[in-house]
């Protein structure tokens, strides 16, 4: 494995499970112990049961993790260990128990802190990159730490209010997060030389650009939450409202990417530099060789082309455009190797995902696989050492993929018809730059 993948890997997912405990921890406290006061004691068990379910998996995943960073030698996560064994002991089974549910909350922020500072509390100093960074994973674990719980939570089959009451509950929770992301923002800007560098930076304007992504989808969230019941029935909104969060937890999953490779450039240390390359940002466009990208990249213009016929309804044959997917991977396992064998298999499996969708009709069963085999693809290449020209494939890809996935899930033909027609623009702009942007 490159060399330095490994601790950045653990440490992502040490990050990733804390947040997830915090967020939950939060939820409980401030959303579902206070609405469960409010429910019938049928709904507040569901409620209840949901949040401790999600609360005591994210504490064991912390657990273990910390587990495997005390093994590797990190002796600081003995202090996480022992404080996430506290929400594990201590999640309430049933009932509000506003006391129990903030001492949860208590002892799920203790592992944050303690987890960014490895146990050196002394690191908080004001104005400091560690109090910039606790404040921006607090913030994010508030924002999408508890997203996996609200799209649980949007699944059982009780009266529409509830849900509604729920996601409103939950906004809260996210403006929340938001503002301590900003405030971390603000308290590391006499540090932002550290991430201008010339490997940081690139990696740092994708995770805006998801970010980014992940804002316009909290903001349809919201939208959709208040006008909830009055422009359309609960049959109609509650399943765009889950499309919606679904989007937003693939981009909570593509953002590991990015950190996890920056986590790898942090341990390596980076260069400052004054002022950011934005040149670098934009590849140099040119015609190349036909190698597997460039091969690549015609396929998905192929699909998008199609796919644009078959929603002009010209060629019949032309839905099953998608299943193009199955021969590009298949050529691509040609003599690959490691990363590139992996990304060839992935090909496939988003392929057979297809296949499933045009014959089935839906994207229930194998077609569920779809979203993660991109995402995966996309975690693969920016968390090693990816060339800048494959920055703006990543998101495109990302972009193609949620508009699709839209088109999927969306329970209205007009919705359905709208994205039918965006995301062949998505692809055949992937397919664009990987033809015209590959360095090699």
């Amino acid at each position: 494995m490159e060399s330095g993948l490994a601790p950045a890997l653990l440490e992502a997912s040490a990050l990733a499970a804390r947040s997830a405990l915090l967020g939950g921890a939060a939820f409980l406290a401030l959303v579902a112990s206070p609405l469960a006061r409010r429910l019938p004691p049928g709904q507040a068990a569901i409620l209840m049961a949901q949040t401790q379910l999600f609360l005591r998996l994210s504490a064991l995943a912390t657990m273990g993790l910390a587990l495997v960073q005390l093994f590797a030698g990190q002796f600081g996560a003995i202090g996480v260990l022992l404080a996430a064994a506290v929400p594990l002991a201590l999640a309430p089974r049933e009932g509000p128990a506003p006391r129990l549910a903030l001492a949860v909350l208590g002892f799920s922020a203790l592992a944050m802190v303690l987890g960014v500072t490895e146990g050196r509390l002394s690191l908080l100093q004001p104005g400091s990159v560690t109090l910039a960074t606790l404040l921006r994973e607090s913030g994010a674990a508030l924002w999408m730490g508890n997203l996996p719980l609200l799209w649980m939570l949007l699944r059982p089959a009780w009266p529409a209010a509830v849900p509604q009451a729920i996601g409103m509950r939950h906004a809260g929770l996210m403006l929340a997060g938001m503002a301590l992301v900003m405030g971390g923002l603000f308290v590391a800007a006499p540090h932002r030389g550290l991430l201008f560098g010339a490997e940081a930076f690139p990696l740092l304007a994708i995770t805006a650009g998801f970010v980014v992504l992940a804002q316009i989808a909290a903001a349809l969230r919201v939208a959709l939450l208040l006008d909830a019941g009055r422009a359309a029935p609960a049959s109609l909104w509650l399943p765009r409202l889950r499309c919606v969060v679904e989007a937003e937890l693939l981009l909570a999953l593509a953002l590991c990417g990015p950190i996890v490779a920056l986590f790898r450039l942090g341990a390596a240390g980076l260069e400052p530099a004054a002022s950011p390359d934005l040149g670098a940002l934009v590849p140099h466009f040119g015609l190349h060789g036909l190698g597997p990208v460039e091969l690549g990249g015609l396929v998905l213009l192929l699909i998008a082309l199609l796919a644009w016929l078959n929603r002009l309804g010209g060629a019949p044959f032309a839905r099953f455009a998608p299943l193009l997917l199955l021969p590009l991977g298949l050529g691509l396992t040609w003599g690959a190797t490691g990363m590139a064998l992996a990304l060839a298999l992935l090909v496939m499996v988003a392929g057979l995902a297809e296949a499933w969708v045009v014959f089935r009709g839906n994207a229930a069963g194998l077609g569920m696989v779809l979203p993660f085999t991109v995402i995966l693809g996309v975690i693969l290449v920016l968390a090693g050492s990816p060339p800048r020209w494959a920055l703006l494939p990543c998101f495109l890809a990302t972009l193609a993929l949620l508009i699709r996935w839209a088109e999927l899930r969306l329970p209205d033909a007009r919705d359905r018809a709208v994205t039918a027609f965006a995301w062949p623009f998505a692809l055949g702009a992937l397919g664009l730059v990987l033809v015209l942007a590959h360095d090699v």
